[in-house]
């Protein structure tokens, strides 16, 4: 019998002639195996180079770890391609086809297929990297081009793969060989399971949870707090019988870095998730408040913007059922290597996977690819279309009436965004927005934004879901991304429970334990922020960071990954709020300022307030037990 060596490396025999019975061979098998291995590493390792030189999730990873993931990820992206030349070798044996160049090609389509994806990703980076020209912004006949050009990649490469010049030469059989105990050694290295702690006990209720959010809501421009507009006529109603803060913030002046903080718990110093390409590493993935509920049987979803707040681009695992309007079905592979410690490969493989997917898509006309930066820098047409997300979320309404299923959606609204207001009425305005920020616009936008709360109570009560539906109205960061505004946070509990004000300040952070306190789960250890429905400490300090390093490069809004430096890396400024005062540390300079809150309601009296000194030093030991190294000279 002879050995896999021999098989691959025997030479290649005529081609049977048209009609020649053609028995099943292994030695083709072989070959196509080795083409396929070599193509999937090649894959990987090209894009692999692509993100290393650029601000990208490997930024934050150990050399090591940088270093290994071409390896590990092209074994695991080479498995699906290799199971599918054991399909293809079993569909031989069992139809034995007559007609030998048709069967070569069969072999040889996984390693042309991967050729031709790889060309398509290589020349849509290069275009639009340089010339900010690529497969997202050419018209429908530039689309229709790519579709042609890429399926005669495709049929080229598979051609090339078929016959004699594809055969694996020695070199390629040892490079294989290699390729793959290298990655075998190192998955062994990093394989470790993730032991998930999930909240003790199950839900005593489960009512629906819709988290309805909007992007630099100040709460000083909402009638429902007192602004002379009554920008708020409807929230004004329900407010009546919701639970109410007072003075509320946020933990992050960035949308990113706040709606990963609301949805964990945890402060944006802990998980280090600020502004992409930031995304959660290791068990962070897995300690969030949808995985929590949908361990007690509840559909997840997630409504949001591509790239600024896309919670599979921030990497949460085992988190949502879907992700802005799309399914995301469970892939076995990507998940058995995230729950063994592999999370960063699983997570460049599933990056990988969408960033050839959606251009496939694209010129194919199967689905448009977005382009994230128009979502939030232009107006209109060009993707601010909240409708849509209300729309999908009505539909999944719609799924948990009929299935009985509880329903949990974060949903984040974009009409407030600026600098530009797209506006249906103006009420407050008049004629064409002339400059950015304008208030009058910026107050309409707070009015279309009560519309839509109205519009969502109203599906609730047609579906007859708004009895048991918790409804959480809140803000990710102040106008124009400031921290020491105070935002809005409205609860309306079913039968308006709980209904009443909150004067103490308050957190997105305690959203999240406030939630699962009324569903009588108790707070996991893991989790920051205080539960609303319990007593609070008038005078805790509320934590807020920012950053300043913000750059365009590649056409991308990004973190520029050369200027993060220790002690305090992405993270520029820390806001320390306590009752009616914001301590601003700045974080480069070490300086420190302290400033008020506007219309703070029901102030701390200055004796109950910490000096400077005292909430520096506070501020030091919370850094130090977060791991932070504090220079001497703070």
């Amino acid at each position: 019998m002879r050995s896999v060596k021999e098989l691959i490396q025997q030479p290649e025999r005529a081609i049977p002639a048209a009609g020649e019975h053609v028995r099943p061979d292994a030695a083709l098998l072989a070959r196509s195996a080795v083409n396929t291995l070599l193509m999937a590493f090649f894959y990987v390792f090209m894009e692999w180079v692509f993100f290393i030189t650029k601000p990208s999730f490997m930024d934050v990873l150990s050399l090591e770890t940088k270093l290994s993931l071409p390896l590990m990820t092209g074994l695991a992206a080479s498995l699906p391609l290799l199971l599918a030349l054991a399909l293809i070798f079993g569909l031989d044996l069992l139809i034995r086809p007559r007609w030998p160049a048709l069967r070569r090609h069969l072999y040889a389509l996984p390693a042309g297929l991967v050729s031709a994806c790889l060309v398509l990703i290589l020349l849509d980076n290069f275009t639009y990297t340089l010339f900010r020209f690529g497969i997202v912004t050419v018209p429908d006949a530039g689309r229709a081009a790519y579709g042609l050009l890429f399926a005669f990649m495709v049929a080229g490469f598979t051609r090339y793969a078929a016959g004699p010049g594809g055969a694996p030469r020695r070199w390629k059989n040892v490079t294989a060989l290699i390729l793959s105990l290298a990655a075998l050694l190192l998955t062994g290295l990093f394989w470790q399971p993730v032991s998930l702690t999930a909240s003790a006990g199950r839900a005593v209720r489960r009512p629906n949870i819709i988290l309805l959010s909007t992007d630099g809501l100040n709460a000083a421009n909402m009638s429902v707090y007192g602004y002379e507009r009554d920008t708020t006529p409807f929230i004004r109603q329900l407010a009546a019988g919701s639970l109410v803060a007072m003075n509320h913030f946020t933990n992050a002046a960035h949308s990113t870095g706040s709606d990963v903080s609301l949805l964990t718990g945890k402060l944006p110093l802990v998980t280090r998730v600020l502004y992409p390409p930031d995304t959660l590493q290791g068990i962070d993935s897995y300690q969030h408040l949808p995985g929590i509920l949908r361990r007690n049987g509840y559909r997840t979803v997630s409504l949001g913007v591509p790239y600024f707040v896309d919670m599979n681009t921030v990497n949460f695992q085992e988190a949502f059922d879907a992700v802005n309007c799309q399914a995301t079905p469970p892939n076995p592979l990507e998940e058995r290597l995230a729950r063994f410690g592999l999370s960063n490969t699983a997570y460049l493989l599933d990056t990988l996977q969408g960033r050839i997917a959606d251009r496939i898509r694209h010129i194919y006309f199967i689905e448009d690819m977005t382009n994230p930066i128009e979502l939030v820098e232009q107006p209109g047409d060009a993707g601010l279309d909240d409708q849509l997300r209300l729309e999908c979320l009505r539909a999944d309404l719609e799924q948990a009436r009929e299935t009985g299923q509880p329903l949990f959606a974060h949903v984040h609204l974009m009409g407030t965004h600026g600098p530009e207001f797209v506006l249906e009425n103006q009420v407050f305005s008049e004629g064409e927005q002339e400059e950015g920020w304008d208030i009058d616009f910026y107050d309409d936008t707070v009015l279309e934004y009560d519309a839509k709360v109205r519009q969502v109570v109203e599906t609730l009560q047609e579906l007859g879901l708004y009895d048991n539906t918790i409804l959480v109205l809140s803000s990710d960061h102040g106008w124009r991304w400031t921290i020491s505004n105070r935002l809005p946070l409205i609860i309306r509990f079913p039968g308006g429970a709980n209904a009443g004000e909150i004067s103490e300040s308050t957190q997105n952070l305690d959203i999240a334990p406030t939630l699962l306190d009324y569903l009588g789960l108790p707070k996991p250890k893991w989790m920051g922020g205080d539960s609303l429905l319990r007593p609070l400490d008038p005078h805790r300090l509320i934590l807020a960071v920012r950053t300043n390093m913000i750059e365009m490069q590649g056409g991308d809004w990004v973190l520029p990954r050369e200027r993060l430096e220790p002690p305090f890396y992405q993270f520029s400024v820390l806001y320390a709020i306590q009752c009616q005062n914001f301590h601003t540390l700045n974080l480069e300079d070490l300086s420190h300022q302290v400033g008020r809150v506007r219309g703070y309601v029901n102030p701390c009296l200055r004796s109950e307030l910490n000096s400077t000194d005292e909430i520096r030093a506070k501020v030091a030991q919370i850094l130090t037990r977060m791991g932070y190294e504090v220079p001497a000279e703070w």
